[in-house]
């Protein structure tokens, strides 16, 4: 099966991007504090159910299911600005998309450990 790009890998997980970006967020919901809440709480609930289901396909060696959830990790993240996690499933969509399970396995502590930072960035920042 294919793998991933050298160049892919690298500019999906890079390092460079926010974890948690406040200000995006408020912006992208009109400065609405009880809109930032309702979202920021619906995602922090949310997650642990969605990385529960990525580390569920990919133990089932299931690449066209744990590539779904890595998509859809990627979406749910970059809509409240945590763009460093929207740029690690970017990644493991990437890997997913080139058959790479792999890649999959080894990014998944990394997946874990950037919604755990995530998470601390928001509840500090929002509540």
């Amino acid at each position: 099966m294919n793998k991933t790009t050298d160049s892919q890998a690298a500019q999906a997980s890079s390092s460079s991007e926010p974890i948690f970006d406040p200000v995006a967020m408020s912006t992208r919901l009109m400065d609405d504090k009880e809109l930032i809440q309702t979202v920021a709480q619906a995602f922090l609930a949310d997650m642990p159910n969605q990385i529960e289901q990525i580390k569920a396909a990919i133990a089932a060696d299931d690449i066209e299911l744990a590539t779904a959830h890595a998509h859809k990790i990627k979406g749910a993240t970059a809509n409240i600005s945590g763009m460093a996690l929207s740029a690690q499933a970017l990644h493991m969509e990437l890997a997913g998309k080139a058959g790479d399970m792999d890649t999959l396995r080894k990014a998944m502590p990394e997946l874990e450990q950037g919604f755990a930072q995530l998470k601390a960035s928001m509840e500090a920042s929002l509540f």
